[in-house]
């Protein structure tokens, strides 16, 4: 039985102007920069609300209180159960004898499979595929304060 291949259309390249292109690369660096300069504000917030969490886990484990209320809002102690593999090995022959593989997430770790195809070891059912991105250098507006 014959299989029929979906025909692929042929995305159509825009005509583009230099000029256009050279204002687009120029706002995308000064909002990325801009983004950076914000991120950079919000770490010490970020550090400083990990901190207080951290503090009131603390504060509930010693105390009998499983929740308060404030003025402000309120916060209430949840515990939840999480799972972390102990034995890898164990944990993989148990999925793959059982085929249970909703058990793992489907995805590879980039790097280790280049590096052992980079070492000229297969990976098999695995398969290379070209991903677009755009890669940006802030260098000379870094440098000029932007």
């Amino acid at each position: 039985m014959a299989t029929a291949k979906k025909a692929t259309k042929k995305r159509a390249k825009p005509k583009a102007k230099v000029e256009d292109m050279v204002t687009h690369v120029d706002q995308l660096i000064k909002m990325e920069l801009k983004l950076e300069r914000e991120r950079g504000k919000l770490k010490p917030l970020e550090e400083e609300v990990k901190k207080l969490r951290d503090d009131l886990i603390a504060l509930y484990g010693v105390s009998k209180l499983d929740g308060i209320k404030t003025k402000l809002g309120s916060c209430s102690k949840v515990e939840r159960t999480v799972y972390k593999v102990a034995d890898w090995d164990a944990f993989f022959a148990y999925a793959r004898r059982t085929k249970n593989q909703d058990l793992l997430q489907q995805g590879v770790t980039q790097a280790a499979v280049r590096d052992r195809l980079e070492n000229g070891q297969t990976v098999p059912g695995v398969e290379p595929m070209q991903v677009e991105s755009i890669r940006i250098n802030k260098t000379a507006a870094r440098k000029a304060g932007k």
